[in-house]
């Protein structure tokens, strides 16, 4: 298998890496994967001619992400590589250098794992049921079964660690890693629901860094 060849990232990537370091404190390992996916798009693009990720259009980022599919990359690695370039282009709208994020109408890749075959559909029912009655219920279950959690990472969640804007959230997991975990748009909606209604209304004027609260208690 050959190497690829070396290419020079643009300055509004080159900025952008600079972002995550410095302002947005991602670990270094977190950050080389940025950069590795990142560096994998602008070849794609100058595959296509050339162009930088700031005057790239809609159809170079289609392509793109059709190009992954057909490369045989597992869904949830397709995911991490659209959340790096779905960060660029969110940081260059933010910053007024583009006007609209052109990977607005890109859809995330199915992620997530199938429900346990243990569990019975019946209880599969209620937990749904359940979920309709509270956000936090709804939170609970996008992060475990949309997002593919486990149970230990999603008990420390804080707030430092969700980037609801890029679309990913930073957890801790064995051996104390970080790993960057993609959310897809209604993982995404649900937490944004209970940030805004019910975990206010839970912690009744208290403060605390974790996400998931109960009334009276962190």
């Amino acid at each position: 298998m050959t190497r690829a060849e070396p290419i020079d990232l643009p300055s509004e990537v080159r900025d952008f890496l600079d972002h995550l370091a410095f302002e947005r404190n991602l670990a270094v390992n977190t950050r080389m994967a940025y950069e590795r996916d990142l560096t994998h798009f602008c070849r794609h693009l100058k595959s296509r001619g050339g162009c930088r990720p700031i005057d790239a259009r809609a159809e170079d980022l289609s392509a793109w992400l059709a190009n992954l599919g057909r490369s045989g990359r597992a869904p949830r690695t397709q995911a991490r590589m659209l959340v790096a370039v779905r960060g660029l282009y969110r940081y260059l709208v933010r910053e007024g250098s583009l006007e609209v994020d052109p990977t607005e109408r890109l859809d995330m890749p199915k992620l997530g794992r199938p429900l346990p075959k243990v569990v019975p559909h019946d209880a599969v029912m209620a937990m749904m049921k359940a979920a309709r009655e509270s956000a936090r219920d709804q939170v609970v279950l996008a992060l475990l079964y949309g997002a593919g959690l486990r149970v230990s990472e999603l008990v420390k969640l804080t707030l430092e660690s969700l980037y609801l804007d890029e679309g990913f959230v930073r957890v801790r997991g064995k051996g104390d890693k970080e790993r960057v975990v993609p959310l897809g748009p209604p993982v995404v909606e649900r937490v944004k629901i209970y940030l805004e209604v019910e975990r206010p209304v839970a912690l009744g004027g208290r403060l605390s860094e974790r996400l998931l609260v109960g009334r009276g208690r962190d």
